[in-house]
């Protein structure tokens, strides 16, 4: 349905609401539901005409049993009330679940994800609404799992009801249709776990992917798949075999012990990965105008450098194995190490692939510069606990973090910073996202674990915490976090999203708008929009958010709808809100799939060529290329205050325009332009309120930048102080 500017898409199971302008032109299809497969279970239902308005607190809920029912305990007014729920309704998206004809003097229409439901207990549930010696009520639930996308249940269901009904009309046909549909399940699967960088998982099933039966397009799709990685495996013995003939022609160099390390190194971590580096090297191998000592420049720069930016001068290409060294020493430094960070910066000088320009990309593609030792029987394989600690008096902290199947250091994998609701725990945030751990398999089953995101869930609350303080603390303890996971793993920037369930996802929202630049989306679940979320409206514009809820729980929709309502239809918001029917405040587990489908479709964007943000806290201080710093105490709202008496914020208008030109407007006492070539042109004068700057790139600006974000996809060269007194 469409209500003005907001589109309403509603599957029985959740309404999706989404602003009328993100649906592409003939996205919107007739109702699907007039030709879904609808089994309904006849029950004795609840008649009265009182229905549940807000639910409470569900204490305890039992297995549903052969017929479909089970008792949930909820917390009402009146004290524990026991409520007997039935199964009455079975379609491909849901089940419905209503409250049968007991003394609770209510009715409740719940939904629940059919994908919940393993096949054998939606099976038999069925046939109780159906007669299972009737072959086409049979087909009916063939029919139903087809339309559910779960077509192994429907080819197992299928030949079940041949060997009952041998001369079904059709079967075969049927069954070819169904294994195809299978066959390109598997073949799905694969790409995707390729595109996880899962190659040894994916490589394996190509290699055993059944040829009988399959369609020929499919096989020819596998057979394109293996022959790339073939092709891999010919570079590899390729490269290997050039270097060591090229390294043979060499005389012996002065630096011939850094030449024999980095040789070894490209040798024993060259990979899938990191191939494409040696573009450069494998195309001009055969090039009798260049000598042995410019092609192994090439192999070494295109190591370090990456795909592109190879150099053929060897001297200069050995100088940049020195600078790594010293660069991954000064990332690896803390807070009070400012007399090592010196003296590094000092050798630095003296090195010819010292520059910016070359240390930018160095940063980008060399290995995280902080080692991190694994547990030798960690609870499952890539999860450890780790405490951040940066030299400073504060507190440690800790988080856990969860890495995905096959993780590459030399490969940016997306992440996810996942905050535990009250009672919960940074391990089951884990178990959430990446999926329970089973030992059969050796691996976790979740939707993280599939699509290959790194998972950091930091202890980011005190003991006995019930609710978000909104305190530096907290946004401390997510911030450090991150910075820390980036350091010690290979995580795109680019692709860092934020959630969190309940009082989690009312910090997610919080730290979301009060720290735009970080994320690539902002996922709070369950989560109310209080004190500082209503005064930085604006600083969501261009997130991506995706907020999660239930129909019923206390005034989550309601107390929101001001704020939901003006994230859906304002412009350059980007926004989506799911409402599950008949839900109150749960962890909503079902809603995964359909989030990392959202996830993967979202990058972080360029820095904006407009600033636009309101501030109240000083820890809320960086925005993109822009820091301010000397807030004014009467725009100053600290939380441990709150609320105000007279709500004033730090209001931000920064505009960047054509040629170096940036027009800054703030209520501050002065802030910091941070400056890079991605927006600017280093070679010409900067003009600031129509001032001109004389800018130079420095090397102490663009190493300091990478250690504390930590962002090295995007390290800033330069800084502008403006405004401060002297």
């Amino acid at each position: 349905s469409v209500l003005g500017r907001i589109i309403v898409v509603d599957n029985g199971l959740r309404r999706l609401y989404v602003p009328r302008k993100a649906i592409r032109a003939g996205g919107l299809t007739p109702d699907a539901l007039l030709n879904t497969e609808i089994i309904e279970l006849h029950k004795r239902v609840s008649r009265t005409t009182r229905e549940v308005g807000a639910l409470g607190t569900i204490i305890t809920v039992s297995k549903f049993d052969k017929f479909g029912n089970r008792t949930c305990k909820i917390r009402s007014s009146k004290g524990p009330v026991d409520v007997l729920q039935g199964i009455t309704r079975i379609t491909p998206e849901f089940v419905q679940v209503e409250t049968l004809n007991t003394k609770t003097g209510f009715y409740w229409d719940m939904r629940l994800s059919t994908s919940s439901f393993r096949r054998a207990q939606l099976t038999a549930w069925m046939l109780r609404g159906l007669d299972s010696k009737n072959a086409n009520d049979r087909m009916r639930i063939i029919a139903l799992y087809v339309q559910a996308g779960r077509n192994r249940d429907a080819l197992v269901e299928l030949e079940s009801t041949i060997k009952e009904f041998p001369n079904l009309r059709d079967a075969e046909t049927q069954r070819r249709r169904l294994y195809q549909r299978v066959a390109q399940e598997v073949l799905d699967e694969i790409e995707r776990r390729q595109a996880a960088g899962q190659h040894e998982f994916a490589y394996r099933l190509l290699k055993n992917f059944p040829e009988e039966g399959v369609a020929g397009e499919i096989l020819l799709r596998v057979e394109d798949l293996i022959k790339d990685y073939d092709l891999f495996f010919a570079q590899l013995k390729q490269l290997a075999e050039l270097l060591t003939q090229h390294e043979g022609e060499l005389e012996q160099l002065p630096e011939q012990d850094v030449l024999e390390r980095i040789l070894g190194e490209i040798r024993k971590e060259t990979n899938i990965n990191n191939i494409d580096r040696f573009a450069d090297y494998l195309r001009l191998a055969d090039d009798d105008k260049l000598s042995s000592a410019q092609k192994i420049s090439l192999a070494v720069s295109g190591w370090l450098l990456g795909s592109g930016a190879s150099r053929r001068n060897l001297a200069e290409s050995l100088s940049l194995v020195k600078v790594r060294d010293e660069v991954k020493a000064y990332l690896q430094t803390t807070l009070t190490d400012a007399a090592e960070r010196h003296a590094i910066l000092e050798r630095l000088e003296s090195e010819e692939g010292s520059a910016p320009e070359l240390l930018a990309p160095l940063v980008a593609q060399m290995k995280p510069p902080v080692p991190t030792e694994f547990p030798a029987e960690p609870v499952s394989p890539g999860m450890l606990e780790i405490t951040v600690s940066d030299g400073s008096d504060g507190p440690p902290l800790k988080y856990v973090v969860q890495l995905p199947p096959e993780y590459d250091p030399y490969r940016r994998f997306p992440c996810m910073v996942v905050l535990h609701p009250f009672g919960g725990s940074p391990e089951k945030q884990i178990d959430w996202w990446a999926g329970p751990y089973s030992a059969d398999r050796r691996t976790r089953l979740g939707q993280a674990t599939r699509h290959g995101y790194v998972v950091i869930a930091p202890a980011w609350t005190n003991s006995g915490q019930t609710e978000y303080e909104h305190s530096f603390r907290e946004h401390q303890a997510v911030l450090k976090s991150l910075r820390d996971a980036l350091r010690r793993f290979s995580i795109d920037t680019d692709r860092v999203f934020l959630s969190g369930h309940s009082m989690g996802g009312d910090a997610a929202w919080d730290i979301g708008v009060a720290h735009p630049d970080l994320w690539a989306g902002v996922i709070p679940f369950v989560a109310r929009g209080e004190r500082y979320v209503r005064f930085y409206r604006d600083n969501a514009k261009g997130i991506p958010f995706y907020f999660v809820g239930g129909e019923l729980d206390r005034g989550w929709l309601s107390d929101q709808a001001t704020r939901y309502d003006r994230y859906l239809k304002t412009t350059g918001f980007q926004t989506t809100l799911s409402v599950y029917r008949g839900r109150g405040h749960e962890p909503f587990s079902e809603e995964a799939l359909v989030v990392f489908e959202w996830l993967n479709r979202h990058r972080r964007g360029t820095a904006p060529v407009e600033i636009e943000v309101d501030t109240m806290r000083p820890w809320d201080n960086y925005f993109w290329w822009l820091e301010l710093n000397e807030f004014r105490p009467d725009t100053i709202a600290l939380p441990e205050l709150w609320p105000p008496k007279n709500p004033k914020t730090t209001s931000v208008s920064a505009h960047r325009r054509v040629a170096n030109r940036f027009q800054i407007n703030t209520n501050c006492g002065w802030h910091s332009l941070w400056l890079s070539p991605d927006f600017v042109d280093f070679s010409e004068r900067i003009y600031v309120n129509g001032r001109q700057h004389d800018v130079i790139p420095k090397r102490e600006t663009l190493l300091e930048d990478a250690r504390t974000r930590a962002d090295r996809q995007h390290p800033f060269w330069a800084m502008l102080e403006l405004g401060r007194k002297s």
